[in-house]
């Protein structure tokens, strides 16, 4: 069980089972002869899979990259914490390539 606030908040494993494709417009000016997924789209899906759980990003405290993701590489996201201190880690088939350590606030009905 995940704890957000004090209140018990189930936060399931978000699962990209393809990854991002190639084709994608944000990989034009992301390194175009050797694309990697850029950190901004990362964060950017963190948040939108915490507000399926009516939870949003207060703070970014802490982004590491261990390594690159490329495009069309499956990858997984998975969140724990409690009261408003969360991780998150990103893994692939390879194992962690980020982690990023982020204050949560509930989203207001």
């Amino acid at each position: 069980m995940i704890w957000a606030l004090g209140t018990p908040a189930a936060v399931p494993d978000y699962v990209n089972a393809d990854g991002y494709a190639v084709d994608e417009a944000f990989f034009d000016g992301h390194f175009p002869a050797a694309p990697l997924v850029p950190g901004a789209i990362l964060v950017a899906q963190l948040a939108a899979h915490l507000e399926k759980s009516a939870l949003s990003i207060g703070r970014l405290k802490r982004m590491k990259f261990i390594r690159p993701l490329l495009p069309e590489t499956p990858f997984q996201i998975t969140c724990s914490g409690g009261g408003s201190d969360w991780q998150a880690r990103f893994t692939d088939a390879d194992g962690p390539f980020a982690q990023a350590r982020f204050q949560v606030v509930p989203i207001s009905p």
